[in-house]
């Protein structure tokens, strides 16, 4: 049993996680936690469920697990379906993910079914550092595209929309070009699909480089707190046709030859992708186990940043077992550019002697054991 927590007035404008309920969730065959406001502390060892709790959470606040691209590897072993929910506060709204016995999953809002997953981007605003982060600086570039969508559309609904536009208009195209391989596609086919590809894509492009803009100095900034001497600099490296709808559909144009011999759009906002530099040299090529994690944090760090002063609270914050791999220095640098700022933040560790003693002292401290939690 969980029991009930007294929580403050919560500022104007300011979402907080009042209630977490999961049922059939991995390792969690049903709990309904309420969580407190502040700094909640959850301990347990490996393999326990800390970072389920998490997830379930990210879940909610993006559509798209952590540790998996396959919704259905949620679900608890030996069950058929799950179900994640929470309740906001201080609306008392509910939002949640089922992902049922057939068929894909269902987000919704007070039971009410969202077309897509994707709508419940901005309802709960979070950021996640975790392990799962690594991508960010060792993964390609999709890692990279995907967590710029997903933070601008959680800031800008109308970018997800956009978005899914041009995917759509992509996906369209690239059918065209297969078929092109075969038999021959009357042109116009081709240039109505890139009109849209071009207009979507052009607000995409525009978005990202407003977005990256303010996260690059925030970033740099808070790998320098981390890091200590080291700059990173981070730039975007976008592919050719430009920010204008009409220098990206002219670029789709030259390029239709050379994509129906690859069968595949080559050029445009599904392509782009940023690069990162530490003093200078690769990240990803060149940076060390500790600076690809350093770099890591740091951008999410700046996207919370990013998120706090677009929206003028901060989001929630999920950390999943960082700090016991960080010194004391950087703890404490971490500590104050995000953790020190929220509202309302969720750290796993295995003991609670791994975190400094000024975060255990104010934080809530809950013990998760065999898909179970209780207050320590």
């Amino acid at each position: 049993m969980i029991r009930d927590v007294e929580k403050p007035t919560s500022e104007a404008g300011l979402t907080l996680l009042d209630k977490l309920k999961l049922l059939n969730f991995r390792c969690f065959h049903h709990l309904e936690l309420n969580v407190p406001e502040g700094l909640s502390l959850f301990t347990g060892q490996n393999a326990s469920g800390k970072t389920t709790l998490l997830e379930a959470i990210s879940y909610i606040s993006t559509g798209k697990l952590l540790r998996s691209h396959r919704d259905r590897d949620a679900v608890r072993s030996d069950e058929t379906h799950c179900e994640v929910s929470g309740i906001l506060s201080p609306s008392q709204t509910e939002i949640s993910i089922q992902i049922p016995e057939v068929g894909k999953k269902v987000a919704s809002i007070n039971k009410m079914s969202l077309p897509k997953a994707s709508d419940l981007l901005g309802r709960l605003p979070t950021t996640s550092i975790t392990a799962f982060d690594l991508p960010l600086s060792q993964g390609d570039p999709a890692s990279r595209r995907m967590f710029l969508d997903l933070e601008i559309g959680a800031l800008q609904p109308s970018y997800v929309h956009k978005l899914a536009i041009y995917k759509r208009a992509l996906e369209q195209r690239n059918s065209l070009l297969k078929m092109a391989m075969q038999t021959v596609i009357d042109q116009d086919q081709f240039e109505a699909w890139e009109f849209a590809m071009a207009e979507s894509g052009s607000y995409v492009r525009q978005q990202r480089q407003v977005y990256f803009a303010k996260l690059a100095p925030l970033a740099s900034s808070a790998y320098q707190e981390i890091a200590k001497k080291e700059i990173l600099s981070l730039f975007l490296k976008e592919e050719e046709g430009g920010l204008d709808t009409e220098s990206l559909q002219q670029a789709f144009a030259l390029s239709r030859s050379h994509d129906m011999r690859r069968g595949s759009t080559s050029l445009g906002p599904h392509r782009d992708d940023f690069g990162m530099e530490i003093d200078g040299k690769d990240v990803k090529n060149y940076g060390s186990q500790g600076q690809q994690r350093s770099v890591a944090i740091a951008l999410k760090a700046g996207s919370f940043q990013v998120s706090r002063e677009t929206s003028g609270t901060p989001p929630l914050l999920l950390l999943d077992d960082m700090l016991s791999d960080l010194d004391e220095y950087r703890r404490t640098a971490l500590a104050a550019l995000v953790i020190n700022q929220s509202h309302q933040a969720l750290l796993t560790c295995t003991e609670a002697s791994s975190v400094s003693n000024h975060i255990v002292s104010r934080a809530s401290e809950l013990k998760v054991s065999n898909g179970e939690v209780t207050w320590k």
